[in-house]
């Protein structure tokens, strides 16, 4: 009893069909990299990375979806941020404008109410090595 079964096997002839181009670009536009990609474009890694090699239009296509999808990405922030999101304008700062503040956030009661000091920023846009902001306040559960 033979435990080796001769299996056909003929290698799958792989051309960047428009059809195939459109589900590589949409896997990109989903944010799919590598081995996702290819999988979810119908192909092995190695199908892909070979078609890759051999016609530039597949690597065309996943970076079209990949930008398509950061324009997008891009605007709802924009927009979110234009309308008053303060989460979405820290993230266009800290993402797209490089600005980071380290955690040396310090509040305290202070003369005149709350003192809350923030040291060490860092930003191409800030130079202040330190910043002061005084808030008052009265005190909301009942203490006096």
């Amino acid at each position: 009893m033979s435990l080796i079964v001769s299996m056909p096997h003929s290698p799958r002839v792989l051309k960047a069909t428009e059809a195939r181009l459109n589900r590589i670009y949409e896997a990109a536009y989903e944010g799919l990299k590598g081995d996702s990609l290819a999988f979810a474009s119908g192909m092995t890694p190695q199908e892909y990375a070979s078609l890759a090699e051999f016609d530039p239009n597949v690597e065309l296509a996943a970076k079209k979806g990949k930008a398509d999808a950061e324009l997008e990405h891009a605007k709802l922030l924009a927009a979110a941020s234009r309308a008053g999101d303060a989460k979405a304008s820290l993230a266009i700062l800290q993402h797209v404008h490089g600005w980071s503040a380290k955690d040396q956030a310090v509040a305290g009661f202070g003369e005149g109410g709350i003192v809350i000091n923030i040291t060490g920023v860092t930003s191409p846009y800030v130079k202040a090595e330190q910043n002061n902001l005084t808030i008052d306040m009265e005190p909301t559960n009942g203490a006096t």
